[in-house]
């Protein structure tokens, strides 16, 4: 597979992460938006939490729509196409389904495939901590 110059040197294959893709669905929902359906208030929820507001994705956009078009857009950053991505980690608290896992379906969106693929499905920010570990295995298989 092609890779962008940056993946690596003569001496030794690159693994690391080379952009941060982001994508965010349309609807934003505001704390007072919240607060007609919750015993809460903008400012209890400003005070306490620092939240404004935050994003919704649509009825019919999932996880894997949300994370294909992250993947593009990191892709785009760094001027080379997804099919050149070696490996996919999706880290999420919000799959779509358990099995198949949301990178497989990720890939198959985004029009990679057979570029392998893995979840890391744990609770909240620390997903992403644990996917920079995950990359560890993968580097030294390659080596």
């Amino acid at each position: 597979m092609a890779r962008h110059s940056l993946y690596e040197t003569e001496s030794r294959p690159g693994v690391g992460i080379r952009a941060i893709g982001r994508y965010l669905p349309e609807r934003v929902v505001t704390n007072a938006e919240l607060a007609r359906t919750l015993p809460t208030n903008d400012e209890w929820i400003r005070e306490r939490i620092g939240i404004e507001e935050r994003r919704f994705s649509a009825p019919n956009e999932w996880s894997s729509d949300l994370g294909a078009k992250a993947l593009a857009d990191a892709c785009h950053q760094m001027n080379i196409n997804v099919r050149d991505v070696d490996l996919v980690i999706c880290s999420t608290y919000t799959p779509d389904h358990m099995l198949p896992n949301t990178a497989a379906a990720i890939i198959h969106k985004a029009g990679m495939p057979p570029t392998p693929g893995f979840d890391v499905n744990s609770g909240g920010c620390p997903g992403q901590g644990h996917c920079v570990i995950g990359i560890g295995p993968v580097r030294r298989s390659r080596e």
